[in-house]
């Protein structure tokens, strides 16, 4: 969500640095007709709307919406990483590294369900979410509450986590992969059994929060 927000702008750009150059150019324009015309209320307004209209232009140019696949795919990594970095420079921590899988397989998944034969595709996404089960377990070895944390901010499950990855019926069902698509039929008992996986789950995340909280 954070890249689809107006400000985040793409090539490596930054707002503040933006604004600073176009009113940079704005006074200059303004002091430019002053010394060749004078003080002119009119001119001015006229130069501060063109002005306007101009940054709203270049801004537009700029958005990271406008960016390639690859420029996204790039602040994707960056805000990831800076997320989870444990310190500064970072970028070895497991959930940095988890993080930065979750990206690419978002990347992935988002070409799957648009080529669901791309049985290529599969693999990689299958082995990349292997590699990040691996991780993120060893993570809850070593660091549960950071494992709790971690997993929270990706959006993932203790179960997702724990779940053999293979596109059968049962996984393409749960997690959507293709969306309208229904696979099977889920029993009562079934739907009730894991609310309350996810109610356990939610109780076991607050408890690792909190207590981190304190510390």
């Amino acid at each position: 969500m954070e890249i689809e927000e107006p400000n985040i702008l793409a090539r490596g750009y930054q707002i503040h640095e933006i604004e600073k150059l176009l009113h940079g150019a704005k006074e200059a324009r303004l002091l430019k007709s002053e010394a060749t015309l004078g003080y002119d209320e009119l001119t001015a307004k006229k130069i501060e709307s063109e002005e306007a209209e101009k940054r709203e232009i270049i801004r537009r140019i700029l958005t990271i919406k406008n960016a390639s696949n690859k420029e996204k795919e790039d602040l994707l990594t960056a805000l990831a990483v800076k997320e989870f970095a444990r310190f500064e420079g970072d970028t070895g921590s497991s959930e940095v590294q988890a993080a930065v899988m979750t990206v690419d397989l978002y990347n992935l998944m988002d070409h799957v369900k648009k080529h669901p034969q791309d049985l290529v595709h599969i693999r990689k996404a299958r082995m990349l979410t292997q590699k990040r089960q691996r991780i993120l377990r060893y993570l809850k070895r070593d660091n549960p509450e950071r494992y709790f944390y971690a997993i929270e901010k990706l959006g993932l499950t203790d179960e997702v986590v724990h779940a053999e990855f293979n596109f059968d019926k049962q996984y393409m069902q749960d997690f959507n992969i293709w969306p309208g698509r229904n696979f099977l039929k889920v029993s009562e008992a079934e739907l009730e059994a894991k609310k309350r996986q996810k109610r356990a789950e939610k109780k076991a995340v607050r408890r690792a929060l909190s207590q981190r909280s304190t510390e």
